[in-house]
């Protein structure tokens, strides 16, 4: 049982590693190709198995990915202009990747959501590479905190260092329930809007159906690794 929890611990860095720079970055063959392995399929489906929704969400997310890289088209010929209209602009975002854009009645940055994400990171050690100019409640930076937790409570539960392990994972649900799914349900709604067919609604669902899972299996592994290991 020790090792399958370990194994789910490695598997949860991939997903969180993959949206991080699918979301972050200007769309490149480089950024996209994870998404077309079998390898990236193999560690979602080390959740997927507990959930059908995600499951099915995981298929389309794939058929879009691989019809990307099929015919040899250049991605960034491809998507660069909706990634633009809908992430970045010029002019209005369609699917603002922040997160006081979405909770924020006045649909405005900086907000008061955003002081308690960067008090999240401070809490854990962390400033965003580019703070203070970016707001710390991007998706990106969202995703790569949690990626960040991720990998330490990997690290510290295969080092036998189970409370640090406990603390990460700790910190993980609350960022995951305070923060990123509170409001995914909102961006996935204007990706499905925007760009319905799109890589990108694509993966929000699936980034979205993953969270879900991913707080329970944190709630799991986190009363497994408060009692003696078998």
């Amino acid at each position: 049982m020790r090792e399958d929890r370990e194994l789910v611990l490695r598997a949860r860095v991939v997903p969180y590693g993959c949206f991080q720079a699918l979301f972050g970055s200007e769309p490149t063959d480089a950024v996209m190709a994870p998404l077309a392995t079998e390898d990236f399929y193999d560690v979602m489906n080390v959740f997927a198995r507990q959930d059908e929704k995600l499951a099915a969400v995981l298929d389309a997310l794939r058929s879009a990915a691989l019809a990307l890289t099929a015919d040899g088209r250049d991605v960034a010929d491809v998507l660069g202009g909706l990634y633009g209209r809908l992430f970045v602009g010029p002019g209005t975002i369609e699917a603002a990747p922040w997160e006081s854009a979405h909770l924020a009645a006045e649909r405005m940055l900086f907000q008061a959501s955003t002081l308690e994400v960067r008090k999240a990171y401070v809490q854990q050690g962390l400033i965003p590479q580019n703070y203070p100019h970016v707001a710390d409640d991007h998706l990106a930076i969202e995703l790569d905190f949690m990626r960040l937790l991720a990998r330490r409570a990997a690290d510290a539960f295969c080092k036998g260092d189970e409370p640090a392990a406990a603390e990460s994972l700790q910190a993980s649900q609350r960022f995951l329930g305070d923060h990123l799914l509170a409001w995914a349900p909102s961006l996935c709604r204007a990706l499905e809007v925007s760009a319905p067919e799109s890589v990108y609604a694509k993966a929000a669902c699936v980034l979205e159906r993953f969270m879900k899972v991913d707080r329970d299996v944190l709630c799991e592994i986190q009363d497994a690794v408060a009692l003696p290991q078998p």
